[in-house]
């Protein structure tokens, strides 16, 4: 049969391979199509013939290596190489085979046609399913790449994972065959064996004082198990990490008027918190905390805020508590920005006090007790007991000014400053002979209730007061 239509979709016999139109069945059955290079060595033009004749070609060849009906199980099985010339038929004979089954050829392709090449594609898919759903291991590795698409993980981590398979039976000796373990399970159990079920973090209620008998959620980490963690890192517990890296010993003496001022231990707030705790200089250590606070907008109108309370050990290096895992959150302070019930800056004010006092209150009591550690610095032991007052507290305006209990506003306030009492209209006068705010005298006017003299300073008063129970090593 021919096709006049040069465009219509044309299936090829030999490999199964879907066509368009008799051109492309041509250039496919010269170029590309595996069987029939297996059966033809020599390339023919195929561009005169029809498609009868093209696969009737085809077929002499398969019949002459011994196939009797080409079909694509058929040769799918045939290996054929060169074909020696003594064993081709005689040219006369060839002629005849080529004019029978040029006779034979129409009716069995009348009989196949209503078949279609569609179908034909559609049984030779479901032979090669069945195929695949017969081998094992295709059925796992397909499942595999099922999993990380359901999980919306990337497929990149499919050789990975395959790879860690393998290795886990070779290697480790692991036994696929047994019930896998919950990975609740596992954690749990590494959280016991490694005794670090204390740093999970903990849920505590919150009277708000903006409006009694309203109870609020505030997450914290226990401070005492996140100093352990800090202490025992072998990222931070390094000899050239600490403070004291070019000393002998680990008992740094500080000096009142350094030459140079570099890091922390050259400042007044460590000179001032070494004096008052250190009794026995080989074995009263300085370990001073540095808190950062920041909060940061976590959905796009800003109604949802984040507002974590992190805390660094002070005898590592500055260097060293720059880089991110030299810190360890204990806790987030409740977001404000949805509470609707008040507009009181006082009062949302003593609401952020409140919830920094429930996270920080635990800070109190390790400063009371001190801590008694084994510190391993240049392959010696020391045994020491580190007192924990806080030197210095980052944040950006915002927390800090909250944290001082300033007043937010910057027009309607008689000072500017939350450190000194330059009033406002001094505030452009460089020549101004200030002086600074003492915490001292801010905890005798709460003390005393004196909220009238406080809020002239452009302080709000606050009651609970999270300092008030904090030791800042000179407390001036």
């Amino acid at each position: 049969m021919t096709f006049k239509d040069e465009t219509q979709p044309m299936y090829c016999h030999l490999c199964t391979r879907i066509v368009k139109g008799t051109k492309g069945l041509s250039l496919h059955l010269q170029h590309w199509c595996p069987i029939a290079k297996s059966l033809n060595n020599n390339v023919t033009n195929y561009n005169d013939k029809t498609y009868d004749q093209i696969i009737l070609d085809f077929q002499h060849k398969a019949v002459l290596n011994g196939v009797s009906n080409v079909d694509s199980e058929a040769l799918d099985n045939v290996s054929i190489g060169s074909v020696e010339e003594e064993l081709l038929p005689p040219e006369d004979e060839f002629d005849n085979l080529v004019e029978d089954n040029n006779d034979e050829e129409p009716q069995a392709a009348e009989e196949a046609e209503p078949v279609g090449w569609l179908q034909n594609h559609n049984d030779f898919v479901q032979t090669q399913v069945h195929e695949l759903n017969e081998d094992p291991r295709y059925i796992v590795e397909l499942n595999l790449l099922h999993l990380l698409k359901k999980h919306g993980s990337s497929v990149s981590m499919f050789d990975d994972i395959m790879s860690w398979a393998h290795e886990s039976v070779l290697v480790h000796k692991h036994s696929f065959v047994e019930r896998p373990r919950k990975r609740a399970k596992i954690v749990s159990n590494l959280l016991e064996q490694s005794n670090l079920k204390g740093m999970l973090p903990q849920e505590k209620e919150l009277e708000l004082i903006s409006k009694p008998e309203r109870f609020v959620s505030v997450t914290v980490h226990p401070i005492r198990h996140a100093i352990y963690s800090l202490l025992s890192d072998p990222r931070l517990n390094q000899d050239g990490n600490y403070i004291f890296a070019n000393n002998a010993d680990p008992f740094l003496v500080p000096q009142e008027e350094p030459q140079d001022i570099t890091d922390i231990h050259h400042g007044r707030s460590y000179y001032d918190a070494y004096h008052r705790y250190v009794q026995n200089p080989k074995h009263d250590m300085v370990c001073g905390i540095g808190i950062y606070i920041d909060k940061t907008h976590v959905s796009a109108n800003g109604n949802q805020t984040l507002e974590p309370v992190s805390i660094c050990l002070c005898i590592h290096n500055k260097a060293t508590w720059l880089q991110q895992f030299a810190w360890r959150s204990v806790g987030y302070i409740i977001n404000q920005s949805h509470h609707k019930h008040t507009k009181d800056a006082q009062k949302k004010l003593c609401d952020y006090h409140a919830s920094l006092h429930l996270i920080l209150e635990q800070l109190s009591a390790i400063q009371k007790e001190g801590m008694d550690w084994e510190f391993h610095f240049k392959d010696q032991k020391y045994s020491c007991k580190l007192h924990f007052p806080i030197l210095f507290i980052q944040g950006d305006t915002e927390a800090l000014d909250k944290l001082c209990c300033k007043m937010v506003s910057r027009s309607a306030v008689s000072h500017l400053c939350r450190m000194c009492n330059a009033p406002l209209h001094e505030s452009g006068n460089p020549d101004f002979q200030f002086s600074l705010h003492k915490e001292k005298s801010f905890q005798r006017m709460r003390a005393y209730g004196q909220i009238n003299r406080i809020n002239t300073k452009a302080h709000h008063f606050v009651d609970p007061y999270v300092f008030d129970i904090l030791d800042f090593g000179h407390n001036v």
